[in-house]
């Protein structure tokens, strides 16, 4: 499904306020489905250790 015109950027809001890029990707690397409110986000980090973000 790639191509579809738009990309998903997902941030993370520091504690300070500033925001932080996590990911920009096609919408295609969702599958065609765009995480929404209340779903959970999983990116996998260094030594194969997975951080959790709530949307």
């Amino acid at each position: 499904m790639s191509g579809e015109g738009f990309d998903v950027r997902i941030y993370c809001i520091r504690l300070d306020g500033s925001l932080e890029a996590l990911m920009g990707a096609d919408i295609g690397n969702f599958r065609g489905v765009v995480p929404n409110v209340g779903d959970t986000f999983a990116k996998l980090g260094l030594n194969d250790v997975y951080t959790f973000f709530s949307v």
